[in-house]
């Protein structure tokens, strides 16, 4: 009985051991605030999918193989996204994004009331100008620019912001980064 209660001591001396120099590296290093940009495959609505059902490819910013600012939402509009050069586009075949997108989103009334343009380098964002058109009469609509260029702290993937308010005045509100604080990926207000 003594030489089988050994056994079993040295045995989980050992796993032990292993799970000190083996497991808790591993788990440390899937916890580590990776933050790269990778390249994705997109459909024609934007929408991240495989090579083969494609037809654009860019870079979309990860971290810790999660997307931080997923360039796609699915919105229940109607809607229409369309390159400012024209260029035929053919599913399987992505092209790099490389131009101006923009993007009309309608109500269900067929108004418009989202207008998005994106402009993008060798398949990288560089400014995103984004317009809720609402109620033309009231002049209540607002633009939002979203400037990669500009970095918070030289952090990767972080961008500066901004809102213009109404039509007539284009008085700029709200300024803010976009960053990581160490723990989660949040607007911070520029006073």
């Amino acid at each position: 009985m003594k030489i089988i209660v050994r056994k079993f001591q040295k045995s989980i001396k050992w796993i032990i051991i292993y799970i000190n120099l083996v497991l808790f590296p591993l788990l440390n290093f899937a916890q580590n605030d990776e933050i790269v940009f990778k390249k994705v495959f997109y459909n024609e609505k934007l929408i991240i999918t495989d090579s083969i059902n494609s037809v654009f490819t860019g870079y979309d910013l990860f971290q810790n193989n999660k997307s931080v600012y997923y360039l796609r939402v699915k919105p229940k509009q109607n809607e229409d996204i369309r390159l400012q050069t024209k260029i035929e586009l053919t599913k399987g075949k992505p092209i790099l994004l490389n131009d101006t997108l923009i993007w009309n989103m309608y109500n269900k009334k067929g108004r418009l009331f989202y207008i998005e343009t994106r402009f993008y380098k060798d398949g990288y964002p560089i400014i995103w100008l984004t317009k809720n058109v609402g109620n033309f009469e009231n002049d209540e609509y607002a633009t939002e620019v979203v400037d990669f260029s500009k970095q918070y702290m030289n952090q990767k993937g972080s961008y500066y912001g901004y809102v213009i308010k109404g039509f007539a005045n284009g008085q700029i509100g709200n300024r803010y980064w976009f960053y990581y604080n160490g723990k989660k990926w949040k607007p911070k207000k520029i006073r």
